[in-house]
């Protein structure tokens, strides 16, 4: 398919950028010829790439099964008006949230927005707190489509926080989120000319799955106040915690300086299994943003009776409390100390942590060379070796170390078994994948026709003869590299200008 034919550049950059996250996680490759594993399918590949929990199913589909939560009247059939949402699911989620979370202030139905999950939430946030080509920072690796929905909408970009698996003196683990850190990315996106007007945090994360001690994320609000930053916090998985981790809130801290710069993010997609039906909140009480989002919400909100249905499931509190949490969080800590153990035996490094549904996987030592080509050569590797499994590359998640993959592990237990036999068994056949070839943007200048001998005439002519040989200067260009250095690139421009 050839984009440049495409009616407009703004449907030009989505597919482009759709197309980037397509090829990192190879589901081309998957939609041919390629089925997922089931009961009728048992040979199919074992997907460890979709962040759903599934390991409530059964009892989630029973409660589901139940029709009295399926009463119809005239109303429902009308438009959900308002803006908000419907009231008696608002109603619901901002009594649960309350209870679990014991914010400082209580969160108020008519200070919250039903919208079509946690991505459109993102994307209508971004939108109306930015302006296109503002910037919005947030630590990686990330999930992959947070910054895509910040950039969705209003073509905000986002800048990244670049957390690596040094630890530095002071820390604890690799990964590890600190304000100076944050402090050190803002500042040199200031001075590169890009304007910052938000962070956003994902606390539990993902794809690390860190819960962030809420000092730290006072500390980040604080700091953000002091420039003039909204933070948008989402906490999506903040009820999928387990093994008796404790999860702190951004709602209960007391002395936030300003509650009209923080915009809080929720959803049922993870804490209760049900993605498919695409609810979740915001919440903010500025009153512009909310005159915003209310006119947003009629484009990006879910269905009138879908809403009145999430309702009465979340009034349901005996079933929440008593069956589904407790449920929940066993199942979480039996499927994470059975993944971490086949893991530890298997012979692959990963980040214990105790949220989420994902493990973070440290492939280093498996990679023929220290390079994102030789990270995606494991992961297919994994995928095409025998009956495959299917986890996340690093890269997908803007990762800047090569050798990291994400599996997702909140599946059936007897299939989460058959992933790990079938990882330890690919695993173990690494080694035979042949070495990645250089990129087009890993020029080596000496080549076996110039020999350890060569002369500098012949090694630049080497150079010269590769890079026109590859497309690497159509990924090079000035255009580009005075885009990423606009400082150097003024300065530049200023003295060529002076008058001779």
């Amino acid at each position: 398919m050839d984009v440049a034919n495409a009616p407009s550049g703004r449907c030009r950059k989505i597919i482009e950028d759709a197309d980037n996250i397509f090829n990192l996680s190879f589901r081309e490759e998957i939609q041919v010829g390629c089925e997922e594993y089931s009961e009728s399918n048992p040979e199919g590949f074992i997907c460890l790439s979709e962040s759903h929990n599934a390991l409530c199913d059964d009892i989630v589909i029973e409660r589901l099964s139940d029709p009295a939560l399926y009463k119809y009247d005239s109303a429902m059939l009308n438009y959900c008006l308002g803006g908000h949402g419907h009231y008696g699911f608002r109603k619901a989620a901002a009594e649960i949230v309350n209870d679990k979370i014991k914010p400082f202030i209580p969160l108020k139905p008519e200070d919250l927005f039903v919208f079509l999950g946690v991505t459109a939430s993102i994307s209508a946030v971004a939108h109306v707190l930015t302006d296109e080509g503002d910037y919005i920072l947030t630590a990686s690796p990330v999930y992959w489509a947070i910054p895509r929905d910040i950039e969705l909408l209003g073509f905000t970009k986002t800048v990244f926080v670049d957390l690596t698996s040094d630890v530095l003196p002071g820390e604890t683990a690799p990964f590890h989120l600190t304000l100076d850190k944050m402090v050190a990315a803002y500042d040199k996106a200031i001075a590169e000319g890009k304007k910052v007007k938000a962070v956003f945090l994902v606390n539990p994360g993902n794809p690390i799955a860190d819960v962030y001690p809420i000092s730290l994320v006072s500390d980040i609000i604080h700091w953000a106040h002091g420039k003039n930053l909204h933070v948008i916090v989402d906490e999506i998985y903040m009820l999928s915690t387990f093994n008796d981790t404790t999860f702190t809130s951004v709602h209960t801290i007391e002395n936030i300086p300003d509650r009209n710069k923080l915009h809080w993010l929720w959803g049922m997609s993870k804490d209760f299994g049900i993605a498919g039906f695409r609810a979740a909140f915001i919440h903010t009480v500025n009153p512009l943003v909310q005159k915003a989002l209310v006119v947003l919400n009629d484009a990006m909100t879910i269905s009138h009776p879908v809403q009145c249905f999430l309702s009465r499931f979340l009034e349901d509190r005996a079933w929440i409390d008593n069956v589904y949490m407790p449920t929940n969080k066993k199942r979480l800590l039996e499927v994470h100390t059975y993944a971490r153990k086949r893991l530890t035996e298997i012979g692959i490094p990963h980040l214990a942590r105790n949220a989420g549904f994902v493990i973070w996987c440290d492939l280093r030592k498996f990679l023929k060379r220290p390079t994102f080509e030789a990270e995606m050569d494991v992961v297919k590797h994994l995928f095409n070796a025998g009956k495959g499994i299917l986890g996340s590359p690093g890269l997908c998640f803007y990762c800047t170390e090569p050798g990291w993959m994400r599996i997702v592990i909140t599946i059936e237990m007897s299939q989460l078994i058959r992933a790990f036999d079938r990882l330890e068994e690919s695993i173990n056949t690494v080694g035979m994948i042949a070495d990645t070839e250089p990129t087009d943007d890993e020029i080596t200048v000496v080549d076996s026709a110039s020999g350890p001998s060569a002369t500098l005439e012949e090694l630049l002519s080497a150079a010269r003869s590769q890079i026109n040989d590859s497309n690497w200067l159509d990924h090079n260009t000035a255009e580009q590299w005075a885009e990423s250095n606009p400082t150097v690139y003024n300065q530049y421009r200023n003295e060529i200008d002076k008058p001779q």
